[in-house]
């Protein structure tokens, strides 16, 4: 029998070559043990998780592509589109003119780059455009903007909080805050992160319902994050559905000169729905006045000697203007006072004196539902346990209402009904002249007079 014989030289070097790396390993002062490549696995699976994602990445070139945004911002590109159609229409007194409408439609409201990073001189340009500020502020936009720049872009910290300032010149809109409302906002889970000086604004604008869709979504700011246009999209919308398009500085109304027109519905691959709006308050508020002037019942005329007194002390005249301005708790109490005889001192005594004394949702919930018949009740009463669950599933931040029971009181009652749909509508949120006198209307609605 033949025995095939192999070369045992290169058998040995091999051999040799083995052993080497093995004792080259076990000697480096800095081995790599199994466990600890088992946590850096564990460490990279876990910065794959959205949320880790969103806190850790910050884009720095204008050409990257994160991950595609969701359909909530599917829904308010759209609805941010509807919105700015007296902007962008050539035949409307507000617009804003062919180069910026080019500007705004193709770069800012291009679906397809919603997810990139925006530059400091055009997010410049869109607040300008968007909140109408002519060459006289410019001073405030480099102040509260430009002066912010970081290789050509702006942090997300630097962009909310220089908004809110901003916000203020073109609103009727109070910035202080509460050390409540800072300890409320504490569900922001990197809120330590922010600029101490910077907070507060921040804080503000969260429970405004301001901040855009990410923030409400992951309970993370993302504060060094730069500003992208999916964000500011988001944001935009937000402020827009709950205050308005900014009002002409030369009026502090809204005029209609063909009347209101209410919104169509927009739709999205995903979901459908109509927006709801101040055309829409205008409407309700309208349709009913109008039918109880029809009306000969006495009870009907004096519903509408209420609804005149409460237009007169908020100095609106609906039937050719809708004032978008917010509502001060004083003008609350002399409605409360004047329209539904409710002693004024008893009101004063329920709300917080910490308020920056603009009316928010939370403080009308208080002052209607402690005097129960004005609903309809015999006493106060506490919401049940499935009152309380409908609401919180559909109002975000429900739990930073000052008085909970009363505010999911005034949730189930229907008082809310279409206002709480408006993307970012808080408790906190201060209501505008038109929104008070929904709700005023919808209380002599359910009078027994």
């Amino acid at each position: 029998m033949k025995v095939k014989v192999f070369n045992k030289f290169p058998t040995l070097i091999l051999v040799f070559v083995i052993i080497n790396i093995l004792f080259t390993v076990s000697c480096s002062p800095n081995p790599m043990p199994l466990d600890e490549i088992s946590v850096d696995l564990e460490a990279d699976v876990k910065v794959s998780d959205n949320t880790e994602l969103l806190l850790s990445h910050k884009d720095t070139s204008a050409d990257e592509k994160i991950e595609e945004f969701s359909t909530p911002l599917k829904n308010e590109l759209e609805g941010l589109k509807y919105v700015l159609t007296p902007y962008l229409s050539s035949d409307n007194v507000f617009f804003v003119g062919s180069e910026n409408k080019d500007f705004i439609e193709n770069y800012f409201l291009n679906p397809d780059d919603t997810n990139l990073s925006i530059s400091t001189a055009d997010w410049k340009r869109i607040v300008k455009i968007l909140l109408v500020f002519d060459d006289k502020y410019n001073s405030s936009l480099t102040k509260y903007i430009s002066n912010f720049a970081a290789d050509e872009k702006i942090e997300r910290q630097y962009a909310v909080s220089g908004l809110m300032n901003l916000l203020s010149i073109r609103y009727s809109l109070p910035l202080e805050i509460e050390s409540e409302d800072m300890q409320k906002s504490n569900i922001i889970n990197d809120l330590d992160d922010v600029d101490e000086k910077h907070k507060s604004l921040i804080c503000k604008a969260f429970r405004l319902g301001f901040t855009d869709f990410t923030v409400e979504e992951y309970r993370l700011f993302r504060p060094s994050v730069y500003l992208s246009r999916g964000e500011a999209i988001s944001m935009f919308y937000r402020i827009f559905s709950n205050l308005g398009l900014p009002i002409n500085e030369h009026s502090d109304t809204l005029y209609y000169e063909t009347g209101p027109c209410v919104h169509e519905e927009v739709s999205t691959p995903d979901q459908s729905h109509e927006a709801y709006s101040i055309e829409n308050i205008y409407n309700e508020y309208q349709d009913y006045k109008s039918s109880l002037e029809k009306s000969k019942s006495s009870a009907n005329r004096k519903r509408v000697e209420m609804l005149n007194l409460a237009e007169e002390i908020l100095r609106t005249h609906t039937d050719s203007q809708i004032s978008k301005d917010t509502l001060s708790i004083d003008e609350w109490i002399d409605i409360l006072d004047q329209v539904f005889e409710i002693d004024s001192d008893k009101v004063k005594a329920l709300i917080p004196c910490q308020t920056d004394r603009a009316l928010t949702f939370d403080i009308v919930a208080i002052s209607i539902f402690e005097f129960s018949y004005l609903m309809g009740g015999d006493k106060p009463r506490d919401a049940t346990a499935q009152e309380i669950d409908l609401a919180r599933q559909a109002i975000h931040q429900f739990d930073t209402s000052e008085d909970i029971s009363k505010f999911v009181q005034l949730f189930s009652s229907g008082m809310l009904e279409g206002i709480f749909e408006l993307p970012g509508f808080t408790p906190k949120r201060p209501v505008n002249n038109s929104e008070a006198m929904l709700l005023i209307m919808r209380i002599v609605k359910g009078l027994s007079i």
